[in-house]
C-alpha cells in the first residue's frame, strides 16, 4: 500500500476542486443567460486561447460587445468590451464551437 502525505492529498483535493468549479461556472446556461463575459470567459467556455478568442470576437457576425460606464467618468464608456453569456452561447452552437 502507498503512502499518502497530506501535501499530496491537498494538491489532489485542489485538482478536484478546480476542476468542479470550472464544470460548475458554466452549468445551467443557456441562450437566455444575461451574466456578462469578458474575453477570458468567452476563451475558457470555447476551450480556446485568449488570442483566439479575441479573434472570434472581431468576427463580423459574433454578438455586440456591451460597454459599461467608466468608474472613473460615468459619463464615459469603459475600455473592457463585456458580451451577454447567452449570445455567445448562441453563437457558439450555431458555429460548433464549444
Amino acid at each position: 500500500m502507498e503512502n499518502v502525505t497530506n501535501e499530496a492529498l491537498f494538491e489532489k483535493l485542489a485538482e478536484v476542486q478546480a476542476m468542479l468549479t470550472a464544470q460548475g461556472k458554466y452549468a445551467g446556461l443557456d441562450e437566455n443567460s444575461v451574466q456578462l463575459w469578458d474575453l477570458q470567459d468567452i476563451a475558457d467556455y470555447c476551450k480556446i486561447s485568449y488570442r483566439q478568442a479575441q479573434c472570434i470576437t472581431a468576427a463580423p457576425y459574433f454578438p455586440k460587445a456591451v460597454f459599461m460606464p467608466s468608474q472613473r467618468d460615468p459619463s464615459k464608456p469603459s475600455d473592457k468590451p463585456r458580451w451577454f453569456a447567452g449570445e455567445v452561447v448562441r453563437y457558439a452552437k450555431r458555429r460548433q464551437i464549444s
